[in-house]
C-alpha cells in the first residue's frame, strides 16, 4: 500500500492527512492563516461617490489585491509544511484538495521533487467536511 499525503486547503486553513491505500489514517497537522500572521481583512469600502483617501479608485493594480497577496503568502506556507512533512516521512503520493485559485497557487509554489509525486488534484473546498466525505471526494468510494 502506498503512503499518501492529502492536503486539504482554502485561503485560511490547511489540513494535512496521512492516508494508506484508500483510507485516511490520521491528521498530521493543521495551519491557520491567522496563527501565522496572515490577516484576511477586506479593504474598507468607498462611501458614496467619494472614497476614503485621495487616490483615484483605479490606483491599485487589480492583480495585487489584498486577498490575492494573502492567498499567495498562505500557499507558500502550506508548501513549506508539505515539504517538511515529506522530509519527515517519505510519501509516495501527494493529493491536493483546494478551491481552484488556491490549488493554482499551491501548484505554482511546489518544488520539482514534490510536483513529481502529485497524483491527484481536486478543485473543491473541503476544509470543513469530515474525513469520510474527503475520502469519497478523493478516492470515489
Amino acid at each position: 500500500m502506498s503512503k499518501k499525503l492529502i492536503v486539504v486547503a482554502d485561503t485560511k486553513v490547511a489540513i494535512f492527512y496521512k492516508a494508506l491505500g484508500l483510507k485516511i489514517k490520521e491528521q498530521k497537522s493543521q495551519i491557520k492563516a491567522e496563527d501565522i500572521g496572515i490577516e484576511h481583512n477586506p479593504p474598507s469600502k468607498r462611501e458614496g461617490f467619494f472614497h476614503i483617501g485621495s487616490s483615484p479608485s483605479h490606483f491599485f493594480d487589480p492583480h495585487s489585491e489584498a486577498k490575492n497577496i494573502n492567498r499567495e503568502e498562505f500557499a507558500k506556507k502550506v508548501v513549506d509544511q508539505i515539504n517538511s512533512l515529506y522530509n519527515q516521512e517519505r510519501f509516495d503520493e501527494l493529493i491536493m484538495v483546494a478551491e481552484p485559485k488556491t490549488l493554482g497557487e499551491l501548484r505554482s509554489n511546489l518544488p520539482h521533487n514534490l510536483k513529481s509525486i502529485v497524483s491527484k488534484e481536486v478543485p473543491k473546498e473541503l476544509v470543513y467536511v469530515d474525513k469520510e466525505e474527503i475520502e469519497v471526494q478523493v478516492f470515489g468510494k
